[in-house]
């Protein structure tokens, strides 16, 4: 296990830090009117215009989004975009290395049960002939493909006497279809993901333990390079994640539909037509440190930290209450003193803030660093805690992975 796991973890580890990391970027929110705009695209070739869809650059490539759809940005390329989404109103859409495979988006935001919308699944071929398309009884509201698996996802339909639940589907063929046993399971950056569980292979799954329930949104096309998790996290790896705020504190009351970049801008942009603006460089900073937090896994999870554990001279500091309560302690705080303690079975730990030596049953002992306080959380040597607590600490340097045993 451990070995499948350090390769999940080899493939998203990037660079190395010392230095502790703001969880909070802030922007500016828009609330329908921009002080920039976009290009519509318009079709070449006198088909269909579908109103609301907008190309954006990106390391000089052009990508598009439609604003009344649940898409994701997709790779532009006009030709494909003619006939699948001008002629044909497919503007959902992906590439398989094969085929195409997109579906209508018609009643995306139709506030509706979904009922009348086209139920239909289509494959084109790499010269954009129509090779196949499946109809199901409810409105696909949402496609993938991953390694030789089609998934769609369709809407829940409680209109006209109907009782139907939202089901993901999968197909090995396109034509037979089966209820998937998970949800869709995507793939990025070599890494496999599905409801919250992770795999470098898709046969080997990890739970991934939130100390705060989240749930991420990923993207497909592999565009943009981070997951958003609810509506205003953003993450690198679906694990650690930094909180989006806004200036003057006001947020979308939306489902997030998209993101795009804008010259130097990274724009998250809801459903009501609002949007929240930040700064590009500032946000590549930001996840480019977030990639970096080493990982802890105990009870066979991955814990994802709501403050990311960071390595100072050698030692990693990860926040007390998640890790502790998993394993069952109880941790109290006195905020006069900046004193907290950790007991256990009969083993009881009490450390100060920035003090170096902590009481072990009553009796002085010498950690490596003190405990700091980092974004209101307070953090702790882990090594040294776990051990005193009777735990196995291993650390895998190569991969920056911490078990605890």
């Amino acid at each position: 296990m451990r070995k499948i796991l350090t390769v999940f973890i080899a493939t998203i580890i990037m660079l190395y830090s010392t230095t502790a990391f703001a969880k909070t970027i802030v922007g500016i929110y828009n609330s329908s009117d921009k002080s920039y705009e976009l290009d519509e695209i318009e079709p070449t070739d006198g088909g269909y215009k579908n109103n609301g869809c907008y190309s954006f650059l990106v390391n000089n490539e052009e990508w598009f989004f439609c604003t009344n759809t649940l898409t994701s940005p997709i790779k532009y390329d006009e030709n494909v975009w003619n006939v699948l989404a001008a002629q044909n109103g497919i503007r959902d859409y992906l590439w398989t290395g094969e085929y195409y495979y997109g579906r209508h988006t018609y009643t995306d935001w139709s506030g509706q049960s979904y009922k009348g919308g086209n139920h239909k699944i289509y494959l084109y071929d790499e010269d954009l002939n129509l090779v196949s398309e499946y109809t199901f009884s409810q409105y696909p509201k949402e496609i993938a493909y991953t390694d030789g698996v089609y998934y769609v996802r369709l809407a829940a339909d409680n209109n006209y006497g109907n009782n139907l639940s939202e089901t993901v589907m999968q197909s090995a063929d396109f034509e037979n279809w089966e209820i998937s046993e998970y949800d869709i399971t995507y793939k990025k950056n070599e890494v496999y993901f599905r409801e919250n569980q992770i795999s470098s292979d898709n046969i080997n799954y990890y739970t991934m333990l939130f100390e705060n329930s989240s749930n991420f949104k990923t993207y497909e096309n592999e565009f943009p390079l981070w997951f958003i998790k609810s509506n205003f996290k953003l993450s690198k790896d679906g694990i650690y994640s930094v909180c989006v705020e806004t200036e003057d504190g006001n947020y979308p009351n939306s489902q997030l539909v998209g993101s795009y970049f804008y010259e130097d801008k990274y724009v998250m942009h809801y459903a009501d037509g609002s949007e929240i603006v930040l700064s590009t460089d500032e946000i590549m900073e930001y996840m480019s440190d977030i990639s970096v937090a080493p990982y802890v896994v105990y009870n066979n999870e991955i814990l994802a930290f709501e403050e990311p554990p960071v390595i100072e001279n050698g030692t990693t500091l990860i926040p007390i209450r998640f890790l502790f309560g998993q394993m069952g302690a109880e941790v109290d705080w006195e905020q006069d003193t900046r004193t907290a303690t950790i007991s256990k079975d009969g083993t009881v730990i009490t450390f100060t803030i920035d003090n170096t030596t902590a009481m072990v049953n009553g009796e002085p002992a010498e950690m490596t660093l003190p405990a700091q306080l980092i974004n209101d959380k307070t953090m702790v040597p882990v090594r040294f805690l776990s051990e005193e607590l009777g735990y196995t600490v291993t650390w895998d340097g190569d991969n920056r992975i911490i078990t605890i045993e």
